[in-house]
């Protein structure tokens, strides 16, 4: 579906499974997009509509990442019983909501507290996000924050965080705030309030 179409609404049809390449759907007018049943893999760059707000996970889509061509996300959703997937509060994360997968790139001056249930932020989850606060305090599994994982994020207004157990790969992207307190791929004891 290219540019130049006026439709608002699209389902991609059902006898199609991988949606890949760079921008296969491009089309500004579309607040709402459905997936077949058959859509099994969506690629991060496949997609790029800047007008669409929502975005539901049916359960034959087992293979997504976050979906930064969507300027205006807000909220992921996941169908009921999802073998590979969940959302917490519009949030995508894996089915046990240990790895958070995508942050809607559409929330702006968000204060997001990263649940206490994550254990890894996976790559380009909070990719290009302007948040106001990202709260680390309760996520007491965290051990593994990706590579770009923060990558392009506005700066955070406020972070409260403890990266004492929590390996920072080494292009995690965290927000230049960060930085000084992190020893050259290290992560070091703290608590920034």
């Amino acid at each position: 579906l290219s540019m130049g179409r006026t439709d608002t609404e699209y389902t991609v049809p059902s006898d199609v499974t991988t949606i890949k390449s760079i921008n296969a759907i491009d089309n500004s007018s579309l607040t709402s997009l459905s997936f077949g049943t058959d859509v099994t893999t969506v690629e991060s760059v496949a997609l790029h509509l800047p007008n669409v707000t929502d975005v539901t996970i049916p359960v034959s889509l087992t293979s997504v990442t976050s979906l930064t061509g969507l300027s205006k996300l807000v909220n992921y959703h996941v169908a009921s019983g999802h073998s590979t997937y969940s959302d917490i509060n519009g949030v995508l994360f894996n089915q046990d909501g240990t790895t958070l997968i995508g942050y809607p790139i559409g929330r702006k001056g968000e204060q997001y507290k990263i649940p206490s249930s994550t254990g890894t932020i996976a790559e380009s989850a909070c990719l290009g996000v302007s948040f106001n606060t990202v709260d680390f305090s309760e996520a007491v599994n965290l051990k593994t924050i990706s590579e770009r994982a923060f990558a392009f994020c506005g700066a955070a207004g406020n972070l409260v965080l403890d990266l004492s157990k929590t390996k920072v790969e080494r292009d995690a992207s965290l927000p230049p705030k960060l930085w000084r307190f992190i020893a050259p791929w290290k992560p070091l004891p703290l608590l920034v309030a």
